[in-house]
């Protein structure tokens, strides 16, 4: 790491960044050296501002080698990103030719100005850089890039079920005008095509409207964000197109007497055990089937010990967490409890396969017809849970934490503990249940 104090000059009192031009970035800087006051006589403050002053300038050389030297490998988008950061380092918002033009005298002057800095400084400023031509796939790529911050965290099963519905639209999409386009050639009417299609699909093959809307969401957020980023001064043909919805009735919930059916059904020894066990523990803890999934044993997340045994749902190396609220302490009792005493490490099978799971359950559930209808699924199971604890009239706080909601008043405090929210399990705990012994000593059916 370099000494910035070697890049300080004292004058008349006044500090100044002073460093001569590396031998590497010659060929691309016409300065020999760069000099620019810190405007302070503070050696801690100048020595500050000279470290933020070093890194820009370094960045900046780095942009011009990239710009210079690299031409004939780097890609169209390179070369345009590159032109971006050095119009943005010569204080300027990267602008196409024919928008530059148009600029008040002052701006302009000081683009030509700036330009004669070299050839490269010159393109960036002036806007003759080509723009990169990019197709949908491209900008997938770009968008994933993007955004990867969003997506710290995420665990393999996450980034999957991020992944594919972007893809899955973009397939759709080129299904629907028959071949790839660049992005500037996509029109509005290509994306109508696409809306009339999904129109298509909802009247003659039952789709839902939420699967079209969700296209056309995702193709509007990828196309405004690589827009955006890249300056490429497009307008989103996918703006707009979302369907009206009609209100469906919520996921119907299992009664107490249904959820004691399944517990006790003979046919429950059946089911492989890591099913059954996030099955049981979702049953008494109401929390969703991704966070019982996912539990890590090796984190502590699985606690038998103390006075109180509990998961702790946060986030780990297996699954991110949405929002923060999301993150509880919950008590374990009845069937769940049982479940986690003869799984204390919880489930291999199934820990960044949450939906394999849903699948795998709901398909037993129908075939042994456990369900009462077609409509409920083990998703249900949450509704449940909810609907009992509303029945027993915990505060809202509690509530809500115990089903990892928002609590809509302001935050204050660690929220409820253990033994405030065991209390309430216990009173909607399950009774007259008598499951078989989770773990069989017969062989699971594949």
């Amino acid at each position: 790491m370099d000494d910035i104090s070697a890049y300080l000059k004292l004058r008349n009192r006044v500090y100044y960044y002073r460093r001569r031009v590396p031998q590497q970035f010659r060929d691309c800087e016409n300065r020999s050296e760069v000099l620019i006051s810190l405007k302070t006589d503070s050696r801690n403050a100048a020595l500050a501002k000279a470290q933020m002053i070093n890194a820009q300038v370094e960045e900046y050389w780095q942009a011009l080698r990239d710009a210079r030297s690299d031409q004939a490998r780097l890609s169209a988008q390179q070369r345009f990103e590159a032109a971006i950061t050095i119009a943005q380092k010569e204080g300027f918002r990267f602008l196409p030719a024919q928008e530059v033009v148009k600029l008040d005298d002052e701006e302009f002057l000081s683009r030509v100005q700036a330009a004669a800095k070299g050839p490269n400084v010159a393109k960036a400023v002036l806007g003759t850089v080509d723009r990169p031509s990019m197709t949908l796939d491209d900008v997938f790529a770009e968008y994933e890039k993007l955004t990867r911050s969003e997506r710290a965290g995420h665990g393999k099963d996450q980034l999957r079920r991020w992944r594919n519905p972007r893809l899955k639209a973009i397939k759709a999409f080129h299904q629907v005008i028959g071949f790839q386009k660049q992005l500037s050639e996509i029109t509005r009417n290509d994306a109508l095509l696409f809306r009339e299609w999904w129109q298509d699909r909802i009247n003659e093959e039952g789709m839902t409207g939420e699967g079209a809307n969700k296209d056309f969401q995702n193709l509007n957020k990828m196309f405004k964000t690589v827009n955006d980023a890249l300056r490429l001064d497009l307008v989103s043909p996918f703006d707009g197109l979302a369907l009206r919805l009609v209100e469906n009735d919520p996921r119907p919930p299992l009664t107490n007497d249904q959820l004691r059916a399944i517990i006790n059904s003979p046919q429950l020894m059946q089911m492989n055990e890591e099913a059954r066990f996030v099955l049981l523990v979702k049953m008494e803890t109401g929390a969703r089937t991704r966070e019982i999934c996912g539990l890590d044993p090796d984190d502590n997340e699985i606690r038998l010990d103390g006075h109180i045994p509990h998961i702790d749902i946060r986030p780990n190396k297996y699954r991110a967490l949405k929002v923060t609220h999301t993150k509880r302490l919950l008590p374990l009792v009845g069937v769940a409890l049982e479940a986690v005493q003869q799984m204390p490490r919880g489930t291999d099978r199934y820990r960044q396969g949450a939906d394999s799971w849903s699948a795998t359950v709901n398909k037993f559930l129908r075939e042994n017809q456990l369900l009462p209808t077609q409509r409920h699924t083990v998703n249900s199971i949450r509704h449940s849970f909810e609907d009992r604890l509303t029945k027993v009239e915990p505060p809202d706080k509690v509530q809500a934490y115990l089903m990892g909601h928002k609590y809509v008043r302001p935050r204050y405090g660690a929220g409820p503990d253990l033994e405030q929210t065991v209390g309430w399990l216990k009173r909607i705990e399950l009774k007259d249940v008598h499951p078989a012994r989770l773990i069989s000593d017969e062989p699971d059916e594949p």
